[in-house]
């Protein structure tokens, strides 16, 4: 794949759903992905919210691109990606959570994501304490507040502790599980059994689809848990 111009992979992807394509497409040109979510590092909104919707972006770029207009795929990538700016701002004026909550939710997650990668495993809520200089009950109550903030469409897919996996949680589990699509039930599946996957690119090519696919199906599986975690006091 590394002898292929952009264009060429980018056709390949469109027109024969070639998986190798599509991911040394996003190898080249992750960094701008990141570099351009990273501007709003310092924003209210949640940093995996904004990543999430970079990736979409670059899906709806390799959609889009044509060749014949003479633009690069960087050229028309970097132009998608200036929507990041319109969304951060609809969020921030949204003012869903508060400005310092979402500060510590963003350290949760960049805290976390750093122990993931160094561990090789879902970090314990005590070594996410330890990373961020917290106790165990503040990271429980941020967790919590990453469930409440789920449901207002800014984190899709997020579950519960590994300490709450108690019978009735295991049971409500298995409710929510039987209303989803055998797609949803699939990306379920990795977002609640004992080997949970946090990281939604690690799992998007695990699954052989798109990052921007993904968030659609967790965004999807959100609206469906809303309810129960409701009716539970989730």
């Amino acid at each position: 794949m590394k002898d292929k111009d952009d264009p060429d992979l980018v056709d390949m992807w469109n027109k024969k759903n070639h998986q190798p394509a599509y991911d040394e497409l996003m190898n080249r040109h992750e960094g701008m992905v990141y570099s351009q979510s990273n501007k709003y590092r310092a924003s209210p909104v949640p940093q995996p919210a904004l990543e999430s919707q970079a990736w979409q972006h670059f899906d709806d770029a390799v959609k889009t691109y044509k060749p014949d207009k003479g633009a690069k795929f960087s050229t028309h990538l970097n132009y998608r990606l200036r929507k990041l700016d319109r969304y951060n701002k609809t969020y921030q004026n949204m003012a869903r959570i508060p400005e310092d909550l979402a500060y510590k939710i963003g350290d949760h997650d960049r805290v976390e994501d750093n122990l993931q990668q160094s561990l090789g495993r879902q970090p314990t809520n005590k070594e996410l304490a330890d990373g961020m200089g917290e106790d165990t009950s503040a990271v429980r109550r941020l967790r919590k507040a990453r469930r409440q903030d789920l449901y207002q469409g800014q984190y899709e897919g997020e579950q519960d502790d590994p300490d709450v996996d108690t019978p009735e949680t295991q049971s409500l589990i298995k409710d929510i599980r039987a209303e989803l699509k055998p797609q949803e039930q699939k990306v379920y599946d990795h977002l609640t059994g004992e080997n949970r996957h946090t990281n939604k690119t690690e799992l998007a090519r695990k699954l052989g689809m798109s990052p921007g696919r993904l968030s659609q199906i967790t965004g999807s599986i959100a609206k469906k848990m809303k309810p129960h975690l409701q009716r539970n006091g989730l």
